[in-house]
């Protein structure tokens, strides 16, 4: 039976995606069809609908149908829809977004739909219906900026509010007038935001139920950059604090540096200065720019940047300063990292840190009073940091590191076949501590602190079992391990027993290509699952089949990479037969890009995305090769295509296919090729 799962995360989305699930040997028949027409409330044809068969009686009317699909489509501009490759049996239509469903023939409690029996390839036609439920609403809005310097955001999103479960993010691109325009957003609270974010334009949250919602608005306010550094006055070390810029567009945060420098952008506006969280031995001598006083006036921001503000701390009292000298002790041989420097941690100061000497021994000359937490770097997953009281000078602090003892091994299958290669094996310490390792065909490595202990194993599945584990003469199955000490410990090799059958299945079938189209040469199709990562080479007939896989879920994917639905493939205790995938149509999708002025072609690649009203999913690359050129293989329906990683200096002015302005509408690709898609950039001797 074909089952459905979501390509991207739909089930949080939109309603469903194509993932097709075969469990066991698949329906004999030939496959048939149902078709009908789908209305939305107000009585017009209900475009861009998904619509999906869910098993019927005798089987229970599931609550979720994401979990039991058999076909899938989408309607088309005259709300006709046509669902295929459905095994013959009993099922009921679904159509709209999860938690909003309508089933046929228009009502919402599935107990109460009606069935369609689908025979040996039979096509029903007329399961016409109307949605009792909205397919989503219109939101719409406009960002404003305050004057003609500042940039318009490139998004506007939408993102759930917590205990939403239909969406994630939706996105849609900001017009150059500033206006936005969301489509198909199906009910709940969410919140509004732009993006990039700007300071001083905060999120706005809405509710969406059952009608359009317009009118949000944003506002981009100018923003100046303003720097400036703290000093202490006696030349003590900086210590921690909080720095933030306080206005009537709200409050922004500044990050002061270890050097004591900042750098914050703000909107324009009388804005005070608030420096807090200092400690206690330190206080605030004076915030200047030039001759005028920040702690008595505003600091007036406008349109220029503002350099050299100035914050003087006075330091801490004469005598309030102690030394920590010591050394670091790390026992031979060791496993793990070398250490190369200590640091002490602390409430009141930044993270201080001193590189270690060459026998180990470190010293930090000025220490305020507090209670520190001394540790070495790069820092060992297993060291427990050192508590370091400082009211006085401290010599002889000792940080000492665990001896880890290396273990390593193998495994080992008694029956010529595959291996579950991800099982673990757990060491566990008397005391409680457990260190894993991921085992498997090959060898598995362990460092463990110095210590005695046992040795556990789990995840094996169904159909194998350990039958020994050894290190050197010691049964790991009934004895514990001693890691102590210098002495290498003897490889671990560990035994795994097959049942009687073994557990592995085959699964065969079919690559079938578009009809008038041919098979691409070279076709390998390969199965990723819990139990491991598994390859064939496909005939030249599409055939193929792998001879030993174990029961478990595997993703299905094939190579040269091609657009097929994201397939799942689900084996438990029989063999898979007939488990065939038919290529979509593919069509070639190229261009080139302009680079205008003197610059040369940067690294680039494009993101195409696929496009379902507001949500944009299942992205990936294309990579532009030299002078400009690009092309991919796609499959019918509307996309998003941007930009990648635009080098600094570098600006998209322009992306069209033919008429169409792909910087503003999405593309649509049919069955014929579009027109060439032109990328046009100015590179840094263009921009001014």
């Amino acid at each position: 039976m074909g089952q459905i799962n979501p390509e991207m995360n739909v089930i949080n989305t939109l309603i469903m995606a194509v993932v097709l699930i075969a469990q066991g040997v698949p329906g004999s028949g030939r496959a048939g069809a149902i078709e009908g027409r789908l209305l939305s409330a107000d009585g017009k044809p209900a475009d861009g609908v998904l619509v999906a068969a869910v098993p019927g009686a005798p089987a229970p009317v599931p609550s979720r149908p994401d979990s039991e699909i058999h076909g899938i489509a989408v309607t088309d501009a005259s709300g006709h829809y046509r669902l295929e490759s459905l095994d013959p049996g009993r099922y009921r239509i679904v159509a709209g977004l999860l938690n909003w469903l309508t089933y046929y023939p228009g009502v919402q409690d599935g107990g109460k739909s009606t069935t369609i029996e689908v025979t040996d390839g039979s096509l029903k036609t007329g399961a016409d219906f109307t949605l009792q439920n909205p397919v989503g609403v219109r939101v719409s809005g406009r960002v404003t900026r305050s004057n003609a310097r500042v940039t318009l955001p490139q998004f506007a999103t939408l993102n759930n509010s917590p205990g939403n479960g239909a969406f994630e993010q939706l996105q849609v691109r900001v017009a150059s007038d500033g206006s936005f325009e969301f489509f198909k957003v199906p009910p709940g609270t969410y919140q509004a935001r732009i993006n990039p974010e700007v300071i001083g334009s905060p999120p706005l949250q809405i509710t969406v139920v059952d009608k359009d919602v317009g009118g949000i608005e944003f506002l981009v306010p100018s923003l100046t950059t303003v720097r400036g550094s703290v000093i202490v006055d006696d030349g003590s070390p900086m210590p921690r604090m909080s720095l933030s810029f306080v206005g009537s567009g709200g409050t922004v945060g500044a990050m002061v540096s270890r050097d004591g420098s900042f750098s914050v952008k703000v909107p324009e506006g009388d804005k005070r200065i608030v420096v807090s969280g200092i400690p206690g031995v330190y206080s605030l001598k004076s915030i200047a720019l030039g001759s005028t006083d920040l702690i008595r006036e505003p600091l007036k921001v406008g349109e220029s940047d503002i350099q050299d503000v100035v914050i003087t701390l006075s330091g801490p009292p004469p005598g309030m300063w102690f030394k920590v000298k010591g050394r670091v002790v790390r026992p031979t041989p060791n496993p793990g990292p070398i250490p190369t420097r200590v640091m002490l941690s602390g409430s009141s100061m930044p993270d201080l840190d001193v590189t270690l000497a060459a026998d180990g021994s470190f010293e930090f000359p000025k220490v305020l009073p507090g209670t520190y937490r001394a540790q070495v770097l790069p820092s060992n997953d297993r060291q427990n940091p050192v508590t370091v009281n400082v009211v006085r000078d401290i010599d002889g602090l000792e940080i000492v590191m665990p001896r880890q003892i290396e273990v390593s091994g193998r495994t080992v299958v008694d029956l010529d076949g595959p291996m579950a290669s991800r099982f673990s094996i757990q060491a566990t310490s008397l005391s409680g501590n457990s260190v894993n390792a991921v085992a498997g065909n090959g060898t598995f490595r362990m460092i463990l602190p110095e210590g005695t202990y046992r040795f556990t194993t789990r995840g094996f599945p169904a159909g194998y079992s350990i039958r020994s584990m050894n290190s050197g003469s010691v049964d790991l199955l009934t004895e514990p391990l001693n890691a102590i000490g210098t002495a290498p410990i003897p490889e671990i090799v560990v035994t795994v027993g097959v049942s009687t059958p073994p557990p592995w299945k085959k699964v065969s079938g079919r690559v079938i290509a578009f009809p008038g189209s041919s098979l691409p040469a070279g076709i390998r199709v390969a199965l990723d699952g819990e139990f491991g990562n598994l390859a064939v080479n496909a005939n030249p007939d599409g055939s193929y089949e792998f001879s030993r896989i174990l029961p478990g879920g595997y993703r299905f994917s094939i190579s040269p990479p091609l657009q097929i639905p994201s397939t799942v493939l689900t084996v438990g205790d029989k063999d898979v037969t007939g488990f065939d995938i038919q290529l979509p149509l593919q069509v070639e999708l190229s261009g080139r890009v302009r680079i205008e002025g003197e610059a040369i072609l940067p690294p680039l690649s494009l993101l195409i995305s696929h496009v379902n009203g507001a949500v944009s999913y299942g992205s990936r690359k294309i990579e532009v090769r030299p002078p400009g050129a690009f092309s991919t293989l796609v499959t019918e329906g509307e996309y998003r295509i941007t930009i990648d990683g635009l080098p600094q200096g570098y600006i998209l002015k322009s992306m069209t296919s033919g008429s169409v302005d792909l910087m503003q509408t999405p593309l649509k690709i049919m069955a014929s090729t579009p027109s060439e898609i032109v990328v046009t950039i100015s590179g840094p001797s263009a921009v001014r």
